[in-house]
């Protein structure tokens, strides 16, 4: 399997309770336990859910989380003593980053009792089947292997992986993100963008990465402004969710490029935010990979609509870095500032975006004195 595998089975909805119901009796999952939030227990949308649940004669128990400071670990061992002596078929979490990993971890540990995610030692029974509820448009891509956990007395975070807690079903409710009010926000739109195009872009880039990066960035720009102008737009906000399931997809698949690397290692080098450095460097970096590019970024004018009659392609190219720059300025929340950063820590940055971006996908390879030359000239033609 590969690193990355994602639940096969996704649906896109505006309401998915009758979905739910039925695939909980079809599965004869009669006895289920709810992850959510504590703080969205009584959030409407969810009380319909919990309301249809029990009306269906699915007996119920709902387990809410909360930050009180414990680490993600010790958050699950409660969660088990809580539940322990319940017959439980299934877990439904409704939920976003932390909620979804938790329940990913809840349903190792409750099929394998000798679980330690500290050490991440290899279970042997498929976890407690698993569905997911995603409340953000950012976590529809956690139908994955993958548990990120937290640890507040060290503040550090690591990553788990075992296909035994892979979700058996992922709904992605319109209704239910738009109640949270965790609208699509100008962030997500970047992340989402840089996401499709560096797979788009890379060198790992197959046939497969290569036709949905291209239907993600079509679905994305012909439905994305659509969304921000009116957030109410169910129709517009489904195919940005779908863009943004396809594109962390197609990135995980791919690692970083050139792009990720440089906001990234920059911004958590300096005091400038991600996004602060993305709109910083974004053009250079376009311009530096673009002649690697040229009959990609020239495709890439029909997902942006550009009108290529009459022009040479080197005048296509331009165009299209010219209009995702504008779109990144665009959906910017933050403008740009500048940073001095002293020269023994510009020699730290390079390393570490030479580390990341030239042994995986990047487009072209690069060398340290490229990565210097971007970061003090911003400019490589």
């Amino acid at each position: 399997m590969e690193k990355y595998a994602f639940c096969q089975d996704v649906v896109f909805d505006v309401d998915c309770s009758n979905k739910l119901i039925d695939f909980l009796k079809r599965n004869n999952f009669f006895n289920i336990v709810v992850v959510c939030p504590k703080q969205i227990i009584e959030m409407d949308s969810l009380v319909k859910y919990l309301s249809i649940i029990e009306e269906n004669k699915i007996n119920l128990l709902t387990l809410t989380t909360i930050e009180d400071g414990k680490s993600d670990s010790d958050k699950v061992d409660d969660a088990i003593n809580f539940i322990k002596g319940n017959k439980i078929d299934c877990i439904v979490c409704f939920g976003s980053d932390k909620s979804l990993n938790r329940a990913k971890l809840l349903s190792l540990k409750l099929s394998n009792p000798d679980f330690d995610a500290e050490i991440c030692n290899k279970t042997q029974k498929k976890g407690l089947p698993l569905i997911t509820f995603p409340l953000s448009a950012y976590t529809t891509n956690f139908a994955n292997c993958n548990i990120m956990l937290y640890d507040f007395a060290s503040k550090s975070e690591h990553m788990v992986f075992d296909e035994n807690c892979m979700p058996v079903f992922s709904f992605v409710d319109i209704n239910l993100i738009i109640d949270m009010q965790r609208y699509f926000s100008h962030v997500d739109c970047l992340d989402v963008l840089i996401n499709l195009i560096e797979s788009y872009l890379g060198r790992k880039c197959n046939y497969i990465s290569l036709f949905l990066s291209l239907n993600g960035l079509s679905l994305f720009f012909n439905f994305v402004e659509k969304y921000i102008d009116d957030a109410q737009n169910k129709d517009a906000l489904s195919k940005v969710l779908l863009a943004t399931y396809i594109s962390n997809i197609v990135s995980n698949e791919s690692n970083l490029g050139l792009i990720s690397a440089f906001t990234r290692n920059y911004s958590s080098s300096t005091n400038l935010s991600y996004h602060h450095t993305l709109i910083k460097y974004f053009e250079s970096l376009m311009n530096f990979n673009k002649i690697k590019s040229n009959k990609k970024l020239v495709d890439m004018a029909v997902c942006l609509k550009i009108e290529t009659d009459g022009l040479t392609q080197n005048q296509i190219i331009e165009k299209v870095i010219a209009r995702i720059f504008n779109f990144v300025n665009k959906f910017s929340l933050v403008k740009q500032k500048e940073e001095n950063v002293d020269e023994d820590n510009i020699n730290l940055i390079c390393e570490n975006i030479f580390d990341d971006s030239c042994v995986k996908n990047n487009v072209r390879e690069t060398s340290l004195d490229d990565i210097q030359y971007l970061i003090k000239n911003k400019k490589v033609n």
